[in-house]
């Protein structure tokens, strides 16, 4: 029977020593950075793969450390709502579109770095849960897109257009597993942004003022010992 929940699909019995591991792709074949439509890709990390999940020495959360797989075989794809993709039968890599994630094969690595101390060395990519492949798209995608646009405070761009993120908080992780902050998305634009930084709790509320070719960002950020810092950013579109 074919899985039609990530609930199913976690519940699925592996062989012992196998890894379900979780990995955004491109559901479109796409050459440029601004053109990706994000998926999970469900990948199976075999007992025998060469992998860096010895880098959980680091100390961080085991389920949001981000690993590398010599090899890996392509389950299932799911949105980012946790959703089976009906009919879909490859997806592409973000950072090589050339390389295609086929369900049901096996998919090998070029090269792989066993250096667990390289986090972006030559591998596949993955994380041991849903919710931290997410999590690292999001944090991924604003990098990146901020090279193109300025940066609100938080480090974040507050607007997820071409991100396709579902309403809901999230919990953002470094490569270590180490805690960053907790970003709400509410019908595709950021509401607020909790962090700690030097230990003091900052907590930022989101608001918008639309124009015809651009987006004025007003956010507060309130320390915890109740200080708050008000901005105003111009986004052009």
């Amino acid at each position: 029977m074919p899985v039609q929940t990530r609930s199913q699909l976690r519940n699925a019995i592996l062989p012992e020593g196998f890894t379900r591991a979780y990995k955004i792709v491109n559901r479109v074949h796409s050459l440029h950075n601004d053109n990706i439509l994000p998926i999970v890709a469900i990948l199976i990390i075999p007992s025998d793969a060469q992998t860096t999940m010895d880098r959980a020495i680091y100390g961080g959360s085991d389920c949001f450390s981000k690993y590398r797989s010599a090899c890996a075989y392509v389950e299932d794809f799911m949105d980012l709502s946790e959703n089976q993709i009906p009919y879909l039968r490859e997806a592409y890599s973000i950072y090589l579109p050339s390389v295609a994630y086929k369900k049901g094969q096996f998919i090998y690595a070029d090269t792989f770095h066993p250096n667990i101390e390289k986090v972006c060395g030559g591998g596949i990519h993955f994380f041991k849960t849903f919710k931290a492949a997410i999590g690292y798209y999001i944090s991924w995608s604003n990098s990146a897109f901020s090279k193109k646009r300025a940066l609100c405070p938080g480090y974040l761009l507050p607007f997820d257009i071409e991100k396709n993120i579902p309403s809901g908080k999230y919990d953002i992780y470094n490569d270590n597993g180490h805690f960053l902050y907790t970003v709400e998305y509410k019908k595709g634009m950021i509401r607020s942004l909790k962090s700690i930084r030097n230990e003091i709790e900052y907590n930022t509320r989101f608001d918008y003022n639309y124009h015809s070719d651009s987006i004025h960002v007003k956010t507060e950020t309130t320390k915890k010992d109740g200080k708050s810092e008000r901005f105003t950013t111009l986004f052009q579109l």
